[in-house]
């Protein structure tokens, strides 16, 4: 009788085990809830200062890939990305860029870059050169 009660705690125990879900490392979490939704921008400054320069900006990330609209110089419409270490707080962007996510909710994704150049494109400007904080929802 002490062995099938036992095997019974042992069982059930077991079970339960088996059923956690295995824990995701940073960087997975951070990718899991990129991909999550389309992000749009609700606010960017640039040197601190509000700007509505990527007025619509929208951001798509899939396995290593992204996709924007009206992301100007800034955000082409497309490239590919892949995280800097391990904390799931940066990503390297396929043209060199270095982005921050500095903070990321189901609701929420804030980034954040330093953009080296300002550039024109017929008389509308493309991108200016600044720190960038970037707002989502």
């Amino acid at each position: 009788m002490k062995f099938i009660n036992s095997f019974i705690i042992f069982s059930f125990l077991f079970h339960i085990e088996g059923c956690k879900e295995a824990e995701l490392t940073p960087n997975e979490r951070t990718e899991e809830l990129l991909i999550a939704h389309t992000w749009q921008m609700t606010e960017v400054k640039i040197d601190g200062i509000v700007s509505d320069l990527y007025s619509g900006l929208t951001l798509s990330f899939g396995s290593k890939t992204y996709t924007s609209t009206n992301g100007g110089k800034v955000w082409l419409a497309s490239g590919t990305w892949e995280f800097v270490g391990d904390n799931g707080d940066k990503i390297l962007r396929d043209d060199g860029l270095e982005v921050i996510v500095e903070s990321l909710t189901e609701s929420q994704l804030v980034l954040s870059f330093t953009w080296n150049s300002t550039t024109f494109d017929g008389g509308r400007v493309g991108s200016l050169k600044g720190f960038h904080k970037m707002s989502f929802k």
